[in-house]
């Protein structure tokens, strides 16, 4: 994301020091914004699983879509995760298109849920 220029190179050599893996979620806008700084993997697919959750109570899920950047196991983690919580296998997991990469980075997992 510093490469990006989305965060700062202080910012970057910070997060990277206390190993802050940020989560980013696009707007309806589709401007990128920061909603999470964990310390640890385990914990930022926590609150992304929880936001999920959150975000499709009460509404029916057509289906969902999962995109990583060199990060097979995650995607694999959202797919099982998410196949328990809707009830449905992913529409397809791929790899992340290259604007993605650019500005997130590699390791990135994406998923994009299409409600009815």
């Amino acid at each position: 994301m510093v490469k990006s220029g989305r965060v700062s190179a202080a910012r970057g050599i910070i997060g990277k020091v206390f190993g802050i893996k940020p989560i980013v979620s696009v707007n309806n806008e589709g401007k990128a914004e920061t909603f999470g700084k964990p310390l640890t993997v385990k914990r930022s697919r926590k609150i992304i699983l929880a936001d999920l959750k959150n975000y499709i109570q009460g509404k029916k899920v057509w289906g969902y879509a999962i995109s990583h950047a060199q990060n097979q196991k995650g995607a694999d983690f959202f797919a099982t995760e998410l196949e328990q919580l809707i009830g449905k296998k992913p529409e397809f997991i791929v790899n992340a298109s290259p604007v993605l990469v650019t500005h997130v980075g590699i390791g990135v997992v994406a998923v994009s849920v299409m409600l009815d």
